[in-house]
């Protein structure tokens, strides 16, 4: 309305099959930001290998460091710049494998890329490593208890799921060509049922995470 033109910040980014191309996906503007006044200014991947792995591990780590002064974060950010050096190092195996499995291998590879992603994002919430080591616990060791899931949990699991089955169809698609293509009629029932969708989503406290940075 005031002639603002905002670019897409999110792109079905746990579809993503690497951690490149989750960062490709994920906060748009954070990520060109780091790499144009990081990253680049670092020497990008120029000078050889192990500066651009050196440069990619410092990005990620003041990354991490951007989002708040504490350990969790600096892990997340050591985190995400260790899984860009090693897709890095592996690129000709990865490559190899593609060639191989077809559509399989890009599959298991979104999958490993969304276990990794989740796996970090513990480090991201917890208010410190114990916390964290909790809860990559209980969501990595089996228990007797896994299998009598709470109602909410069950719900939580199956939206994910879903949400996670949307992103991997529509990772190629553009959102604002097809809401274009929708009537009025069908963009106000998507737009009520978002906001249906967050005033009754569940939780004790409501607050944006990122009111915090």
């Amino acid at each position: 309305m005031l002639g603002f033109w905002l670019p897409d910040n999110f792109r079905s980014p746990y579809a993503a099959t690497g951690f490149s191309d989750f960062w490709r996906r994920w906060h748009i503007s954070l990520s060109t930001w780091l790499r144009d006044y990081l990253y680049l200014p670092l020497g990008g991947n120029r000078g050889g290998g192990l500066f651009t792995m050196r440069n990619l591990m410092l990005t990620m780590l003041l990354g991490g460091l951007w989002h708040g002064a504490a350990w969790t974060f600096v892990a997340w950010g050591a985190f995400h710049g260790l899984m860009l050096v090693l897709e890095r190092v592996a690129e000709p195996a990865i490559a190899a494998t593609s060639r191989v499995l077809g559509g399989v291998g890009t599959l298991l590879g979104g999958l490993l890329t969304l276990l990794g992603v989740l796996i970090a994002w513990v480090w991201f919430r917890a208010p410190d490593f114990a916390h964290a080591a909790q809860i990559h616990h209980a969501m990595l060791v089996p228990t007797d208890t896994s299998a009598n899931l709470s109602a909410e949990a069950k719900i939580a699991l199956i939206v994910f799921s879903l949400m996670w089955l949307m992103h991997w169809l529509w990772r190629h698609h553009d959102l604002r060509r097809w809401l274009r293509r929708r009537g009025a009629v069908a963009l106000g029932f998507i737009w009520a049922s978002l906001i249906v969708s967050i005033v009754l989503s569940p939780g004790v406290s409501r607050a944006f995470i990122y009111f915090q940075f």
